[in-house]
């Protein structure tokens, strides 16, 4: 009984080290890698620049040129149409 106890403590050190130095690791270099790109800096960044756009945009006479607005048309009618059908 002495000898399957420590089998077990044994599998379970073996198989814990095994996860935390292969799947572990990449799912904190994953994680590493995401708090780097956005922290809050970055973040106040990109919120002022968006703000920043929107505002320029408002400013212009016209937002979309001909070929945009007639493609977004378009794809907004088709839209329209398959949330309609599946009701």
């Amino acid at each position: 009984m002495r000898f399957f106890i420590y089998k077990i403590l044994f599998f379970f050190t073996i198989a814990f080290f095994f996860y935390h130095f292969t799947v572990g690791k990449t799912i904190k270099n994953i994680e590493d890698k995401i708090q780097n790109s956005i922290n809050k800096e970055t973040a106040d960044y990109l919120k002022k620049k968006i703000i920043h756009e929107i505002k320029m945009s408002l400013e212009k006479d016209r937002l979309l040129n001909n070929e945009d607005a007639e493609i977004l048309r378009k794809f907004l009618k088709k839209l329209d149409k398959e949330i309609f059908l599946n009701e």
